[in-house]
Protein backbone atom coordinates (compact mmCIF):
# COMPACT_ATOMS: atom_id res chain seq x y z
CA UNK A 1 0.00 0.00 0.00
CA UNK A 2 1.26 3.10 -0.98
CA UNK A 3 2.47 6.09 1.41
CA UNK A 4 0.36 9.06 2.06
CA UNK A 5 2.72 11.95 2.85
CA UNK A 6 0.54 14.74 3.90
CA UNK A 7 0.74 16.12 6.96
CA UNK A 8 -2.30 15.24 7.77
CA UNK A 9 -2.22 11.72 6.58
CA UNK A 10 1.08 11.82 8.72
CA UNK A 11 -0.51 13.16 11.56
CA UNK A 12 -3.25 10.00 11.66
CA UNK A 13 -0.53 7.07 11.03
CA UNK A 14 1.43 8.45 13.67
CA UNK A 15 -1.54 8.25 15.70
CA UNK A 16 -2.40 4.67 14.97
CA UNK A 17 1.42 3.20 15.25
CA UNK A 18 1.92 5.45 17.94
CA UNK A 19 -1.21 6.35 20.60
CA UNK A 20 0.93 6.99 23.47
CA UNK A 21 2.95 9.14 21.88
CA UNK A 22 1.39 12.95 21.43
CA UNK A 23 3.28 14.73 18.26
CA UNK A 24 2.34 18.42 18.34
CA UNK A 25 3.59 21.68 16.02
CA UNK A 26 3.35 25.28 17.40
CA UNK A 27 4.05 27.95 15.69
CA UNK A 28 5.61 31.13 17.89
CA UNK A 29 5.83 34.94 16.47
CA UNK A 30 9.50 35.88 16.34
CA UNK A 31 9.51 39.78 16.00
CA UNK A 32 12.76 39.89 16.69
CA UNK A 33 14.04 37.69 13.29
CA UNK A 34 15.56 39.37 10.53
CA UNK A 35 15.04 38.28 6.92
CA UNK A 36 18.61 37.90 5.30
CA UNK A 37 17.58 36.33 2.37
CA UNK A 38 17.44 37.27 -1.37
CA UNK A 39 14.83 40.05 -2.58
CA UNK A 40 12.55 42.02 -0.22
CA UNK A 41 11.61 41.30 2.94
CA UNK A 42 8.29 38.99 3.45
CA UNK A 43 7.15 40.97 6.03
CA UNK A 44 6.43 43.68 3.60
CA UNK A 45 4.28 41.09 1.83
CA UNK A 46 2.47 40.77 5.03
CA UNK A 47 4.07 37.63 6.21
CA UNK A 48 5.84 37.06 9.56
CA UNK A 49 8.65 35.23 10.93
CA UNK A 50 7.57 32.43 12.83
CA UNK A 51 9.72 29.87 15.13
CA UNK A 52 8.23 26.71 15.23
CA UNK A 53 8.60 23.59 17.20
CA UNK A 54 7.70 19.83 17.08
CA UNK A 55 7.44 18.11 20.09
CA UNK A 56 6.91 14.67 20.75
CA UNK A 57 5.70 13.75 24.03
CA UNK A 58 4.65 10.47 26.42
CA UNK A 59 4.21 10.28 30.19
CA UNK A 60 6.42 7.45 31.56
CA UNK A 61 6.12 6.84 35.26
CA UNK A 62 3.95 9.73 35.75
CA UNK A 63 6.06 12.28 34.31
CA UNK A 64 6.04 13.71 30.93
CA UNK A 65 9.11 13.30 28.95
CA UNK A 66 9.62 15.09 25.85
CA UNK A 67 11.94 15.51 22.57
CA UNK A 68 11.55 18.41 20.25
CA UNK A 69 13.05 20.17 17.47
CA UNK A 70 12.91 23.70 16.47
CA UNK A 71 13.46 25.45 13.26
CA UNK A 72 13.67 29.64 13.43
CA UNK A 73 12.76 31.69 10.88
CA UNK A 74 9.99 30.81 8.67
CA UNK A 75 7.65 33.16 7.11
CA UNK A 76 3.89 32.52 7.24
CA UNK A 77 0.92 34.71 7.18
CA UNK A 78 -0.62 35.25 10.45
CA UNK A 79 -2.95 32.37 11.30
CA UNK A 80 -2.39 30.31 8.06
CA UNK A 81 0.85 28.14 8.87
CA UNK A 82 1.84 25.79 6.19
CA UNK A 83 1.32 22.44 7.92
CA UNK A 84 4.46 20.96 6.02
CA UNK A 85 6.64 23.27 7.44
CA UNK A 86 8.15 24.13 4.08
CA UNK A 87 8.72 20.21 3.66
CA UNK A 88 11.08 19.53 6.89
CA UNK A 89 7.76 18.27 8.86
CA UNK A 90 8.61 14.16 8.48
CA UNK A 91 11.97 15.34 9.28
CA UNK A 92 11.41 17.48 12.29
CA UNK A 93 8.94 14.85 13.61
CA UNK A 94 11.79 12.33 13.39
CA UNK A 95 14.23 14.39 15.43
CA UNK A 96 11.56 14.76 18.34
CA UNK A 97 10.88 11.28 18.22
CA UNK A 98 14.70 11.02 18.56
CA UNK A 99 15.39 13.06 21.27
CA UNK A 100 12.22 11.74 23.10
CA UNK A 101 13.59 7.92 22.95
CA UNK A 102 17.15 10.11 24.36
CA UNK A 103 15.63 11.10 27.18
CA UNK A 104 16.06 8.14 29.25
CA UNK A 105 14.90 4.70 29.12
CA UNK A 106 11.52 4.23 27.76
CA UNK A 107 8.79 1.11 29.30
CA UNK A 108 9.06 -1.51 26.22
CA UNK A 109 5.65 -0.71 24.43
CA UNK A 110 6.24 3.10 24.26
CA UNK A 111 10.36 2.28 23.14
CA UNK A 112 8.84 0.06 20.44
CA UNK A 113 5.94 2.56 19.60
CA UNK A 114 8.86 5.06 19.27
CA UNK A 115 11.14 2.49 16.96
CA UNK A 116 7.80 2.60 14.79
CA UNK A 117 6.91 5.95 14.65
CA UNK A 118 10.91 6.48 13.61
CA UNK A 119 10.74 3.88 10.95
CA UNK A 120 7.36 5.45 9.65
CA UNK A 121 8.70 8.61 9.42
CA UNK A 122 12.14 7.17 7.18
CA UNK A 123 9.90 5.72 4.68
CA UNK A 124 7.74 8.98 4.96
CA UNK A 125 10.67 10.76 3.65
CA UNK A 126 12.15 7.98 1.84
CA UNK A 127 8.58 8.21 -0.49
CA UNK A 128 9.19 11.97 -0.94
CA UNK A 129 12.96 11.68 -2.04
CA UNK A 130 11.68 9.04 -4.89
CA UNK A 131 9.11 11.11 -5.79
CA UNK A 132 10.97 14.57 -6.31
CA UNK A 133 13.92 12.29 -8.10
CA UNK A 134 10.77 11.26 -10.75
CA UNK A 135 9.58 14.78 -11.32
CA UNK A 136 13.36 15.93 -12.06
CA UNK A 137 14.35 13.28 -14.36
CA UNK A 138 10.53 13.37 -16.12
CA UNK A 139 11.09 17.08 -16.34
CA UNK A 140 8.07 17.77 -13.93
CA UNK A 141 9.70 20.28 -11.68
CA UNK A 142 7.47 23.12 -10.66
CA UNK A 143 9.34 26.24 -10.19
CA UNK A 144 8.78 28.44 -7.27
CA UNK A 145 8.09 31.97 -7.59
CA UNK A 146 11.02 34.09 -5.64
CA UNK A 147 11.25 31.20 -2.51
CA UNK A 148 7.13 31.14 -2.09
CA UNK A 149 5.94 27.85 -2.04
CA UNK A 150 2.97 26.63 -3.47
CA UNK A 151 0.80 27.13 -0.20
CA UNK A 152 1.91 30.50 0.08
CA UNK A 153 4.54 30.46 2.60
CA UNK A 154 7.45 32.34 1.97
CA UNK A 155 11.14 30.90 3.19
CA UNK A 156 14.70 32.12 3.78
CA UNK A 157 17.20 31.37 0.17
CA UNK A 158 19.17 30.13 2.75
CA UNK A 159 18.18 27.06 5.26
CA UNK A 160 17.05 28.60 9.00
CA UNK A 161 18.94 27.71 11.51
CA UNK A 162 17.82 24.37 13.00
CA UNK A 163 18.18 23.56 16.84
CA UNK A 164 17.04 20.15 18.29
CA UNK A 165 17.05 20.71 22.13
CA UNK A 166 14.55 19.53 25.15
CA UNK A 167 13.24 21.94 26.87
Amino acid sequence: MPITTTPAAIFKKLHQIAPAIVFNVAHTLDPHFRWDGDGPDPREDGYEAYDVDVTARAVVDGKMREGRDSLGGTYDRPGKYDPDIGGYLPQMLEEAVDELRKSGRLPAPLAKQAESARKYLKDVMRVRYDEQRRQHRSGDVRTRKAGRSSRGSKRSSRRPKRSSRRR
